[in-house]
């Protein structure tokens, strides 16, 4: 059952009657609900879904990543405290710090799609010449010592433009205490 809030959302998403800090609430909410997603695109036959951006983390992350994000969920605590998609980026990476998962807010910030990061650790692909030294390294001890860290970085977007976010990178737990993977959460500066 999809919250009578939510449907509304989706039929203003449809008509294109949102304003940007709307569909930017409304997207998060797309990125962790697939009843939400069909809902949204059984309303208009041409909805300007990206589908690939909207590949959903696997179910296990997504539901503790979910339960440690928006702790008990009430769609109105998701609505008012969903990250601004034009500043802020989310990243979903396993134990190892290989990227499962990315927002549509990252993809449009790095150029690079889900396709294309999936199954990659992020400064492979988006760290370059002016990339501080010291910020990687205060991102691979919070990876190496399991720990929430925060750092800026200079990271490159697809066509080689260099861009400057802060990160924080932060271990999620499973309800018995084991790591189940990392959320990153990053702010375009």
């Amino acid at each position: 059952m999809i919250d009578p809030l939510l449907q509304s959302q989706a039929t203003r998403f449809n008509e294109d009657t949102l304003s940007e800090n709307e569909q930017g609430v409304f997207a998060k909410a797309l990125a962790i609900n697939p009843d939400l997603i069909m809902h949204t695109v059984s309303l208009a036959e041409d909805s300007p879904l990206d589908f690939e951006a909207l590949v959903m983390p696997p179910e296990t992350l997504r539901n503790t990543l979910c339960e440690q994000l928006f702790p008990p969920l009430k769609v109105e605590y998701l609505l008012a405290n969903a990250p601004d998609r034009n500043s802020r980026a989310l990243v979903v990476a396993d134990n190892d710090g290989v990227i499962e998962w990315v927002s549509p807010s990252f993809t449009r910030m790095c150029g690079y799609s889900l396709a294309e990061l999936r199954g990659n650790k992020a400064g492979k692909i988006l760290q370059g010449p002016e990339t501080d030294p010291a910020a990687v390294e205060v991102l691979r001890t919070g990876l190496r010592e399991n720990r929430e860290v925060t750092t800026h970085i200079a990271n490159y977007h697809k066509n080689g433009d260099r861009y400057d976010v802060e990160i924080q990178l932060s271990p999620v737990h499973g309800e018995a205490g084991e790591l189940v993977g990392y959320i990153a959460v990053e702010n375009q500066l």
